[in-house]
C-alpha cells in the first residue's frame, strides 16, 4: 500500500467510526477538526507533516510542500477535475478536505451543533467526520504528494528528498546512499523529443524539469528568442501525462543589466506555465565570483518576488558551483549537483544520482 493510500484509508476508517467526532478542543484524537484530521492522516502514513510544524489551515501549504507535496496545476476548482485520490484541497484561512476519487471527499466538518466545540466526544450526527460529494468551498489550492508510488513501510519518509527538492546546502559534503534511491527526476532540453512518460514512471520517474530557454548563447551573443522552441510542446506533454514539471534556464549574465534582461524573459514563461516543481538555474557564468554573486542576488530578489521562495535551485556541476560563493546562498537555494556518467547503457549507473538528462 502506498503512503497516499494509507492516509486515505485512515481517513475513511475514522469517518466510519462514530467514536471519533469533530472538536477544536480535543483536536488531536479521539476527535479532530478539519486540519488536524488531514495532518494526522499523512503523519500516520509516515510523512512527517505534524513533526515539521503543520498545525492548521494557515500553515498546511508551507509545511506540506516541504514534506514532498506539490501544488496541483490546472485543476478545475468547480468540478474537481484534475484531482487524484489523496489530494488535499485547501482554503488557507478556513478549511481543508481530502479528495478520495469519484467526485467524493472525506472531511471533518463541524460538531453536533454545527459549531466547533465538540460538546460530546464522538460523531453524534454521522456528519461530523464523513464522506460527501466534492464541492468548491471555495478552495485556494490543491496539494499532491509527489511520489505517488512510495510504499508505506511503517517508517517515516525522509525530507528534504533530492527527488522532490534537490540537495540542500547542508548535505553537499555528504555522499548519499544511492542504493536507497527509489524515485528519479529527469531534465528535458530543446532537443528532447517524444518522451514516453509511462515508461519513465516504470523506472520510478516522478517529475521532469524542462528547459525554458536562454538569452545569451555560449559565445555570449543574444539569441533571436529566449524561449526554447520545444517548451510549449514539452509542457503540454507533461501536463497531459500528469507529470509534475519545473523549468530551468541557462544563466550567462555578466552583470546586473544582463541579469535583468534574462529575468525579464524567464519570468514571462514562469508566469505562463506556472511550474509546480519550481525553477532551476543552470550556471554557465564567466564573470568574476563577486559579480556572479551580485547576479545571483538579483535572481533571488526577482524570483522571490514572483512567489518562488523555497522553490528555486541551482542545476550545476561542481566546477560551475565554484563560480559563486555557495556558502552565501545555501539558505536560499536548493542544489541539484550534476555528476554525469559516460556509459549511459549502464542503467544502474545512469540513475546515480537520481536526476538524469533525456
Amino acid at each position: 500500500m502506498t503512503r497516499v493510500e494509507y492516509a486515505v484509508q485512515w481517513c475513511l476508517s475514522i469517518a466510519a467510526d462514530d467514536s471519533h467526532g469533530y472538536s477544536q478542543i480535543h483536536r488531536w484524537g479521539p476527535d479532530y477538526d478539519c486540519s488536524s484530521f488531514i495532518i494526522t492522516a499523512y503523519q500516520n502514513a509516515g510523512i512527517p507533516v505534524k513533526d515539521n510544524g503543520a498545525t492548521n489551515t494557515r500553515n498546511i501549504q508551507e509545511v506540506f510542500t516541504k514534506c514532498g507535496f506539490v501544488v496541483v496545476p490546472n485543476w478545475n476548482k468547480d468540478t474537481g477535475a484534475g484531482l487524484v485520490r489523496g489530494d488535499v484541497v485547501l482554503n488557507t484561512q478556513r478549511h481543508v478536505e481530502m479528495y478520495i476519487g469519484n467526485g467524493k471527499v472525506v472531511k471533518a466538518s463541524s460538531d453536533e451543533f454545527r459549531g466547533i466545540q465538540g460538546a460530546t466526544s464522538g460523531d453524534q450526527t454521522k456528519e461530523e467526520i464523513w464522506v460527501s460529494n466534492y464541492h468548491n468551498y471555495p478552495w485556494d489550492v490543491a496539494l499532491r504528494y509527489l511520489n505517488q508510488t512510495e510504499q508505506y513501510t511503517g517508517e517515516p519518509a525522509s525530507f528534504p528528498s533530492a527527488a522532490e527538492y534537490g540537495i540542500d546546502g547542508s548535505m553537499i559534503s555528504i555522499e548519499p546512499d544511492y542504493t536507497e534511491i527509489r524515485s528519479y527526476m529527469t531534465t528535458l532540453d530543446r532537443t528532447s523529443k517524444n518522451v514516453d512518460y509511462e515508461a519513465l514512471r516504470e523506472l520510478g520517474v516522478i517529475g521532469t524539469v524542462i528547459e525554458a530557454g536562454y538569452l545569451y548563447d555560449k559565445s555570449h551573443v543574444e539569441a533571436a528568442q529566449f524561449r526554447s522552441p520545444a517548451l510549449e510542446a514539452q509542457v503540454a506533454a507533461a501536463k497531459e501525462a500528469d507529470m509534475p514539471y519545473g523549468l530551468y534556464t541557462i544563466v550567462r549574465a555578466r552583470n546586473i543589466a544582463e541579469a535583468n534582461l534574462e529575468l525579464k524573459w524567464f519570468r514571462i514563461y514562469i508566469q505562463k506555465y506556472t511550474p509546480p516543481l519550481g525553477v532551476w538555474l543552470m550556471l554557465d557564468m564567466t564573470a568574476p565570483v563577486a559579480m556572479n554573486d551580485l547576479v545571483i542576488r538579483r535572481y533571488r530578489e526577482l524570483l522571490e518576488a514572483s512567489g518562488l521562495k523555497g522553490k528555486m535551485g541551482f542545476y550545476v556541476t561542481r566546477a560551475q558551483l565554484e563560480k559563486i560563493t555557495w556558502d552565501k546562498w545555501q539558505d536560499d537555494w536548493l542544489l541539484w549537483l550534476v555528476d554525469h556518467v559516460d556509459d549511459t547503457e549502464d542503467i544502474e549507473q545512469l540513475l546515480t544520482p537520481e536526476f538524469f538528462d533525456l
